[in-house]
């Protein structure tokens, strides 16, 4: 009888998990992460996602941009750029190849949400409200 309940249990379960939607990510509220709701938000990170040139990111970017680089407490520095000329000038610098990738490649599974906003490519990239719209705020370079 305990093997048939066992069993009973691990069957619903799966079966459970498998007709469960897919969501990327959920969030409390999106109104605490700058967002009114899942559907803006996702529309916000495929336009990241689908941005190709300097053009197309100097359009989702808020100014000051935070830009953290460094690997170690002793190496870690942090560059304000403080409007779309310096981004400009910047991007080659701030968006690395290896940043574009996981930007290209996104998956749901890397993203994070809370009061800050929302991060994106496991934490390399924060977007969210800041200067009267929603934008890309902080980037961690790998």
């Amino acid at each position: 009888m305990r093997f048939l309940h066992i069993f009973l249990l691990f069957t619903f379960t799966n079966f459970c998990w498998a007709q469960a939607p897919k969501v990327a990510f959920e969030c409390s509220s999106y109104v605490d992460s700058g967002f009114k709701n899942h559907d803006e938000a996702f529309a916000f990170i495929d336009k990241i996602k689908n941005a190709k040139t300097v053009d197309d990111f100097a359009k989702l970017v808020t100014y000051p941009l935070r830009v953290n680089s460094g690997k170690t407490k002793e190496t870690l520095k942090h560059v304000i750029v403080i409007n779309e000329t310096a981004f400009r000038e910047k991007f080659s610098t701030i968006f690395t190849p290896k940043l574009l990738e996981s930007l290209h490649n996104l998956e749901p599974g890397g993203m994070l949400c809370n009061a800050q906003g929302i991060a994106i490519a496991h934490g390399l990239v924060w977007i969210g409200p800041k200067q009267g719209r929603v934008g890309i705020f902080t980037i961690n370079q790998m």
